[in-house]
């Protein structure tokens, strides 16, 4: 279930956080090699699939400074060489929570505006909210409209990007025993739509796929709700 498996992962990336801070990890292949192997121990996925153990080490800085409420005086040099794409992504996300242009504010912390680092800066929120650190809808809706509007050239992107989102939050609303059928998943989804002002939502098997992959909800579970995205076991 949600609970189980967030703490979980909340544990895991605890221990990380802690053998980077007693100097055992001493690099970020190290991590990436330490989370990987600790994941299988545990059972875990990485919220993200493309890149998941690289881009899992959000997951471990977030719970770092939100999770243990780390201050930059707990932050060694080790530590903050590890994570210093991840920094820059939460500092970037801040700076524009704060009004600041994502292209500007991306250019001053990663050199070249790219693609991926757009992305970067958007797995922010998502994380907080698979890890039970933060939910901030509204914030979030005008940060997704307005990287619509500086990059149009990654609208397709984007659009993928809202659906792997509002699949996440579908999910998790399943995990947690408050969405409960097909009628409720697919009125979360339309009001999701309307808070977001988009007008597309992820297909089941997508959030079937987030559900079962980063929440662990059981098969018997989603196929009250998803229906169509879970096949039934051969006997």
């Amino acid at each position: 279930m949600h609970g189980a498996a967030s703490r979980i992962r909340r544990e895991a990336c605890v221990e990380l956080v802690s053998k980077v801070l007693s100097g055992e990890i001493k690099s970020r292949e190290e991590l990436i090699a330490f989370l990987i192997e600790l994941y299988e121990d545990k059972r875990l996925n990485p919220i993200s699939k493309h890149e998941g153990a690289r881009k899992e080490l959000l997951a471990v800085y977030l719970t770092g400074i939100r999770g243990l409420g780390l201050v930059e005086e707990d932050l060694h040099e080790n530590f903050q060489r590890i994570f210093e794409e991840e920094i820059k992504a939460e500092q970037a996300y801040r700076e524009v929570t704060s009004g600041a242009s994502i292209k500007e504010v991306i250019a001053e912390h990663f050199g070249e505006v790219e693609k991926s680092r757009l992305f970067d800066v958007l797995r922010v929120p998502v994380y907080e909210y698979v890890l039970d650190f933060r939910d901030d809808l509204e914030e979030f809706t005008a940060i997704y409209h307005k990287a619509l509007e500086e990059f149009p050239d990654c609208e397709k992107e984007l659009k993928s990007f809202i659906k792997h989102y509002i699949s996440v939050r579908v999910a998790k609303e399943i995990a947690l025993r408050r969405v409960k059928n097909p009628l409720e998943k697919e009125a979360l989804k339309n009001a999701l739509k309307i808070k977001l002002d988009v007008r597309y939502a992820p297909p089941d098997d997508l959030v079937y796929d987030r559900a079962n992959r980063i929440f662990r909800v059981s098969d018997r579970v989603l196929a009250k709700v998803l229906r169509k995205a879970v096949r039934p076991q051969k006997r």
